[in-house]
C-alpha cells in the first residue's frame, strides 16, 4: 500500500503544504515511471525470464499507485477549495462573531 500525503483541510485555503503534497506525489510517480521505462528498455525480451518480468511489472504497478496517489492529492485540494467558506469582505478568517 502507498503512503499518502494529506492536505491541511482545516485551514480552508490552499497552503504551501498542500501544493508540496501534490508536488511530492507527482515527482514520485515521475521517478517510478522513469525507472520502469528504463527497466523495460534494457530488458532483452526475447530472452526474458519470469523474475525480470515480475520486476518490470512491479515497477509499472508502483508507478501506477504513485500516479493514483497524485490524483487523490489533487482531488483533496479540489474538495478543500470548493468546500472552504466564503468570508464576507472586512471579516478576518478565524474571527468569531
Amino acid at each position: 500500500m502507498t503512503a499518502r500525503t494529506t492536505l491541511a483541510r482545516d485551514q480552508e485555503v490552499c497552503t504551501d503544504a498542500d501544493i508540496d503534497a501534490i508536488r511530492y506525489e507527482v515527482a514520485r510517480a515521475d521517478v517510478l515511471a522513469d525507472v520502469a521505462m528504463q527497466a523495460f528498455d534494457i530488458t532483452v525480451w526475447r530472452e526474458v525470464d519470469a523474475a525480470r518480468i515480475d520486476y518490470v511489472a512491479h515497477l509499472v504497478s508502483a508507478a501506477s499507485e504513485a500516479a493514483s496517489a497524485a490524483l487523490l492529492a489533487v482531488d483533496d485540494l479540489r474538495r478543500a477549495m470548493v468546500s472552504r467558506r466564503v468570508v464576507p469582505a472586512g471579516v478576518e478568517r478565524g474571527a468569531r462573531t
